[in-house]
This record gives structure tokens, C-alpha cells and sequence, in this order.
């Protein structure tokens, strides 16, 4: 129905996920042979990973540190899905009569639309993507063009909206329409802001917890230097200079088509096949290529070098030393 009501005509698509289900996690390992790091990723796996490692589709990228940076650790991101989580939403596309293609995971999504479209602020600042969508707002703040923090947070468009049905007393479609900005018979305008009001601080005393985390995250002094935001309510008016005002941060709306079409398809193209490689899934499509996750991260471990043998590292987001994400 989408497809047809935006006259979207073509069949292949790529997807991402997010939530409980998906787990990313930024460890340190000594330097070691391929062979043992790999041996070293599956038992970091079972240890790191609440869920039964049979279930899950585990893969792992060594990351570059920013930069400048002096670190002299192997910093390995491993990240994990529920298989049965990978089914359903390629069950969905499937039924669509579409071609699934990818599946990302949101967050990495969002520093790959950050990569083609903003380059210099990707290359040279530390920047934070706030995506607010219906049930999950995705955090990532990207340093220098390595991920540093990622975090989902259970706060979006459907939890502001109950709030209003319940302060206001209305229909939680009338509510729905208050939250656009379009008028409902007999609620005061000024009473629908005091209210919109209050929903914006709660996003943004959980926006500026995570962004405590990443300032006192290490030693050395960091700080976010640009907000970029995204997802339905981000429309919210005023929201940009609400964040503005809490954070004395530059904040605009992210917008995805900012690049030239010749800069955004070649750019496009690299990172896709970067996903390719590096998402958190490569054996989800097609699936029969692969046998058990051991053999999927030998493969994807001999996937990963580079051009001129260096390991290179995907989007990735990671909240820390020994943070995983907080479900």
C-alpha cells in the first residue's frame, strides 16, 4: 500500500532494525592472530549476548579509533540479532512481492545517511542523530566518522501521543492531530503547547542522560558539537529550538537528499556494499549460504580487509567500554 500510494515502483529494498532484540556491544581484545580472534569472538559471544547463541546471527568489525586518538587497545564491535526477529521482518517484505536486499541496523543506518550527506561533519566533528520515531528514539553520536555511543530509547510519537489523549481528554486520534499542529474543536492552542511542552522535556532529560554518558564516558574531554534530527516527530514545532535551548548546541533537521545524485548514488553504492560486509546479518539473505554462525564469521572475517590489508570498520555505534545497549 505504500509502495502504490507513493507510486514507488521499484522491487528491491533494504531494511533495518532496532529494539530489544538487537544487540551491540564495544569490547577490547589484545592483538591476535585472525584465527584466534575469531575463536575469541564466538566465546565473547556467549558471554556477552542474553540470549542463547544459537538463536542469534552474530557478527564483529575491528573499529578505528578517531582521529588523534592514542588508543593502542583492538576494540571489536560485536553485534547480534534474534534470528526469529530477522524472520518476521523478512516474512513482511516478502509478502510485499519485494526484494530484500540488506537488513542494517537503524543506527548504523543513520551514520551511513550522515556519511553521503554530510561529509565534513562526519570526517572532522563528533555529532549526534537523534531519530524519534513512533515507539523507539535511536542516539548516535558519531566521532570523526567512528561511532562512539549508540542507545535506543523507549520514547517516540505514540508515547507523546497517549500522553495528550490522557492530559486532554480526547480521542487518541484527535490527539494525533494536535501533535501535527492541526486544530481540534474546543482544546485551547495554548493548552495543546503546555502539554506538547511537557513531552519535549521528558524526550530531552533522556536525550541529555545519554549525552552525560558519552561527555563522562573516557579521560579525555569530549564534547557533541552538532544535532542533527530526524524521524516523524522531529516535525514538532519549536522541537530543533528546544534542543537548542536545553543543549547550546547547533541542531537542525537532518535532511537525507542534501548530497548531488552522482555524489550520493557512488557513495551510496560503497557503503551498500560495506553493509553488505558488515551488518549485523550477513547470513540473512539468502540464508542457505550459511551453515552455523561459526562459519559465518570465518567468512566475514576474511570478508573484511581492506584494499591495502587494513582492517576497516563499519557505521557502528557502541556506548562504551562495558556498555551494551540498556533494554
Amino acid at each position: 500500500m505504500v509502495f502504490d500510494e507513493n507510486k514507488i515502483k521499484a522491487k528491491n529494498v533494504a531494511i533495518s532494525i532496532s529494539g530489544n532484540s538487537v544487540i551491540i556491544k564495544k569490547i577490547s581484545l589484545p592483538a591476535m592472530e585472525k584465527e584466534e580472534l575469531a575463536e575469541s569472538i564466538v566465546w565473547e559471544a556467549k558471554h556477552n549476548i542474553p540470549y542463547p547463541y544459537e538463536e542469534t546471527n552474530v557478527d564483529y568489525a575491528i573499529l578505528r579509533p578517531p582521529r588523534g586518538s592514542e588508543e593502542k587497545t583492538l576494540d571489536i564491535l560485536l553485534v547480534a540479532a534474534k534470528k526469529d526477529k530477522i524472520a518476521n521482518y523478512s516474512n513482511v517484505v516478502h509478502q510485499a512481492r519485494k526484494n530484500l536486499m540488506a537488513i542494517d541496523v537503524d543506527v548504523f543506518a543513520l551514520q551511513n545517511a550522515l556519511e553521503v550527506n554530510y561529509p565534513d561533519l562526519f570526517q572532522n566533528r563528533t555529532v549526534a542523530i537523534i531519530n524519534i520515531g513512533a515507539n523507539i528514539t535511536n542516539v548516535v553520536i558519531v566521532e570523526k566518522g567512528t561511532s562512539q555511543l549508540f542507545r535506543d530509547l523507549s520514547l517516540g510519537g505514540f508515547f507523546c501521543t497517549e500522553n495528550m489523549r490522557k492530559e486532554l481528554n480526547v480521542s487518541f486520534d484527535d490527539a494525533e492531530k494536535m501533535l501535527k499542529g492541526i486544530p481540534v474543536k474546543d482544546i485551547p492552542v495554548e493548552q495543546v503547547d503546555e502539554v506538547v511542552g511537557l513531552n519535549i522535556r521528558d524526550l530531552l532529560d533522556e536525550i541529555d542522560k545519554t549525552f552525560s554518558f558519552f561527555e563522562a564516558g573516557e579521560k579525555k574531554e569530549k564534547k557533541i558539537e552538532h544535532i542533527l534530527l530526524s524521524g516523524g516527530l522531529a516535525n514538532l514545532k519549536h522541537l530543533p529550538k528546544a534542543f537548542e535551548d536545553k543543549f547550546k548546541i547547533r541542531t537542525e533537521i537532518f535532511n537525507p537528499f542534501t548530497a548531488s545524485n552522482s555524489t550520493r548514488i557512488s557513495l551510496i553504492l560503497f557503503i551498500f556494499r560495506k553493509s553488505l560486509l558488515f551488518s549485523a546479518w550477513p547470513s540473512v539473505w539468502p540464508p542457505e549460504k550459511w551453515k552455523n554462525n561459526h562459519d559465518q564469521n570465518q567468512l566475514i572475517k576474511a570478508g573484511i580487509q581492506g584494499p591495502q590489508g587494513e582492517r576497516r570498520a563499519p557505521p557502528a555505534g557502541a556506548q562504551g567500554k562495558e556498555a551494551a545497549a540498556d533494554r
